[in-house]
């Protein structure tokens, strides 16, 4: 990133986007930054993880705050894009010149193709950076100074091995589940294992629900382990809070394809799904982590093109180590068949 420019630049880090649980027309706002040499104008990035409007796409918009000192109307030039693991700018990138009324946002709502941004080097570990920079070319002096932040999705991980036992013998009216608690006692999710027909065919299914209103997101993916214990993908899906609170099924594979081998997917006649399961229910961390101001030394642009692989605030490493030791919520997973 070239900081040697007059001007403010704002960067922004989201953790574990893929956990975000806005749909369409939902989004995730930044912290707001002041750009003190710019009439004390208050700002904000606002990003649609699935689109303002269309699904497959990630939109991105600058926002004056309604409540921002300075002009009524206040005329800017600005530059949106996404940084990669290496700090650089994604091409192509949003530039223009326009002016912003107090509480205007404006930007692009088909600014990037999601699935070309997942796949792409600027989602690196499931953190996206957003990249500002924001002048005045009519101005000189308009002060500079490079703002850094960060927005952290709260997410729980864990897995495990289902054993479905006496699987050939497994009846439509029979159920098997696995009950999730948090270490507090709490019910989080519940998945249940039971056959539907099909044509005359049998098909299992996995029914997940919760009455944990704070599960705002919750990601199933399943694989079928076979007597050497290698893995085959049965399948993924994510749900959302309204899903998981009416109910919402996964189908995985016909019973009668893993009887037939059943000497490969059912030893002993017994079923094993390996489970990984992701859950979010809030935002763990945001806010702003530095200000460093005035033009780059060349030592300080060395440091700050490496900033995606630096170190946090300690604040945040805390916020972040605590999340991945299980401190906030170790699960307990019971089993029950009925």
């Amino acid at each position: 990133m070239n900081f040697e420019r007059e001007g403010y630049t704002f960067v922004w880090k989201v953790e574990n986007l893929s956990c975000a649980w806005q749909r369409v027309g939902k989004k995730i706002e930044s912290p707001i930054f002041t750009l003190d040499a710019i009439e004390k104008t208050r700002w904000r990035l606002v990003l649609y993880p699935k689109g303002e409007k269309i699904g497959n796409y990630i939109s991105l918009y600058l926002k004056r705050l309604e409540g921002s000192k300075g002009s009524k109307v206040i005329a800017i030039d600005y530059e949106l894009s996404f940084l990669t693991r290496d700090g650089e700018i994604l091409k192509p990138n949003f530039v223009s010149n326009d002016t912003f009324q107090k509480g205007q946002a404006k930007g692009a709502s088909q600014f990037k193709m999601r699935d070309e941004t997942f796949q792409s080097k600027c989602v690196d570990e499931d953190i996206l950076t957003a990249y500002c920079r924001i002048w005045v070319s009519s101005r000189k002096n308009t002060g500079s100074a490079r703002i850094f932040a960060s927005t952290i999705i709260n997410i729980d991980k864990f897995s495990f091995v289902w054993d479905i036992e006496n699987f050939s013998k497994m009846e439509i009216s029979q159920r098997n589940d696995y009950v999730i608690k948090s270490a507090l006692g709490d019910h989080m999710v519940t998945l249940e294992l039971f056959l539907t027909v099909d044509n005359s065919d049998e098909l299992i299914n996995i029914y997940v629900k919760t009455f944990n209103q704070n599960i705002k997101f919750f990601r199933l993916n399943s694989c079928l382990l076979d007597a050497t214990g290698n893995r085959t993908n049965s399948g993924m899906q994510e749900f959302r809070a309204k899903d998981l609170l009416a109910g919402e099924k996964l189908i995985l594979i016909s019973k009668k394809k893993l009887v037939e081998k059943k000497n490969i997917y059912l030893p002993n006649d017994i079923l094993s799904l390996n489970c990984e399961c992701d859950f979010s229910t809030k935002i763990a961390f945001e806010g702003i982590e530095r200000i460093e101001h005035g033009i780059s030394s060349k030592f300080k642009k060395e440091r700050t093109e490496n900033i995606l692989s630096m170190p946090s605030i300690p604040l945040v490493d805390a916020l972040r180590s605590m999340y991945s030791e299980g401190l906030f919520c170790d699960t307990e997973l019971l089993t029950r068949a009925f």
